[in-house]
């Protein structure tokens, strides 16, 4: 699982590649919501 907020950083050719090469799933936090992402930004 590969968690990142919706930046555009993470929505790029290359990361969709290497995630789909090694069956990673990804997941997104909500639009909008900031403390969606908090617990993984925290640690």
């Amino acid at each position: 699982m590969f968690h990142s907020d919706r930046g555009k950083e993470f929505d790029n050719q290359l990361i969709d590649e290497m995630l789909q090469a090694f069956s990673i799933n990804r997941s997104l936090s909500q639009a909008g919501c900031p403390y969606d992402n908090a617990v993984a930004e925290s640690t």
